[in-house]
């Protein structure tokens, strides 16, 4: 076979043909028999491969929801079924699902320029969307490196954090610090850090160097090793002194980064104790240790403000985030970068390679404009805001 030959063509066993279903009338709800005659439940059978999902499911017969429409937070299956989507797709469409808006700029931008990577070059959308992350982000994080999503960004994130510590002539600064039971994404180094076992055991070795402690969940406060005095506050603070423990025992001379999301996800959404990110970001500057703020998930007015770490009230060194920033009408992801990391790179030869093909797409830079418009609008006059800041 030749390198531009194609493989010879295997010949499929005949299939019947099955009879294509018309969309439900407006208020109808196909059965389930109904819904099994549609043709893409057979293709789905036969080719498609879903993500965290055992496939079982969909090879014994009974099907996979297949969702077709979303409207505002409405979405409907192919049977016609509504649903609401309390999970916002996967944490992701804040600004509500059929923006026209949305669709209308990313397809103007598509006609102008469909695509150009960041490799050497720049594009207007990837510009006006970094200055305006830049502007929403607290403190010095002032420079944006684009992904395509927050495994990505948290992948960046490390890899930053290794590079920057060899440029101040601390070569053995690798080390991650992450929380029990935490997501971090699917990235090899990602999922190092991701504090979930089950998820990782399949994929073992992962990248060396990660370790975790335990998370804000107060209500497994004794599981995790904690029997002082049972106050929230204590708790939060002793869970924060765990991080110090870590870095002592690793070796400060080792770790280059603690990566937290605001508000912990996976195992039941923890939010920090009063106190706690003070006292991480106390033990990161003592030790010389980089503060990563994963809000892969709680950015864009998900908890009432732009950047979940202005809610609490610490500044890190990174930002990772992805998922709302476009809204789900794009793939996108992005690691935002304080000016202190960014300025050994400012001069000479020194490089960060690093990057990814479509990381900063036009289209995707538009729809992420676009949609932190709408995430502002919201966090400005945020509910979740007032509940938060009222009395208890």
């Amino acid at each position: 076979m030749t390198l531009l030959s194609r493989k010879p063509k295997v010949a499929k066993p005949a299939t019947k043909k099955v009879a294509k279903v018309n969309k439900p009338a407006e208020g109808k709800i196909l059965s389930q028999r109904e819904v099994m005659k549609d043709p893409l439940q057979k293709m789905a059978k036969d080719h498609l491969w879903m993500h965290f999902a055992r496939q079982s499911g969909m090879e014994s017969g009974k099907g996979v929801p297949i969702i077709t429409k979303g409207d505002g937070h409405h979405i409907w299956d192919s049977s016609g079924k509504k649903y609401i989507d309390g999970l916002s797709g996967l944490f992701v469409v804040n600004a509500g699902h059929g923006r026209k808006r949305l669709a209308q700029a990313a397809a103007k931008q598509a006609e102008e320029l469909a695509f150009f990577p960041l490799w050497s070059y720049a594009h207007p959308s990837a510009i006006e969307l970094a200055d305006r992350l830049a502007d929403y982000a607290p403190g010095d994080l002032n420079r944006v490196f684009y992904s395509t999503g927050g495994g990505e960004a948290v992948e960046t994130a490390w890899k930053l954090a290794k590079q920057y510590w060899k440029t101040q002539g601390m070569p053995m600064k690798t080390k991650a610090i992450a929380r029990n039971i935490a997501y971090h994404g699917t990235p090899q180094g990602a999922l190092a850090i991701t504090g979930l076992p089950g998820i990782k055991a399949a994929f073992e070795p992962l990248v060396p160097g990660a370790f975790h402690v335990p998370n804000t969940n107060i209500y497994r406060a004794k599981e995790q090793g904690y029997h002082g005095v049972e106050t929230e506050e204590a708790f939060g603070l002793w869970a924060a002194d765990e991080i110090e423990r870590m870095i002592q025992m690793e070796g400060p001379e080792t770790v280059a980064a603690v990566f937290l999301e605001p508000v912990q996800n996976a195992g039941g959404c923890f939010p920090p104790q009063a106190g706690y990110f003070k006292r991480v970001r106390e033990i990161c500057d003592q030790y010389d240790v980089l503060l990563v703020s994963d809000e892969v998930i709680c950015a864009f007015g998900r908890i009432g403000e732009m950047f979940a770490c202005n809610a609490y009230d610490y500044v890190p060194d990174m930002i990772t985030c992805a998922k709302a920033m476009t809204s789900g009408y794009s793939p996108i992801g992005a690691t935002i970068i304080s000016d202190r990391i960014y300025e050994p790179f400012k001069h000479g030869t020194t490089a960060f390679y690093h990057g990814y093909t479509f990381g900063g797409h036009p289209g995707r830079q538009t729809f992420g404009s676009c949609a932190t418009k709408s995430s502002q609008n919201y966090s400005h006059d945020s509910p979740i805001r007032a509940l938060r800041r009222s009395p208890s």
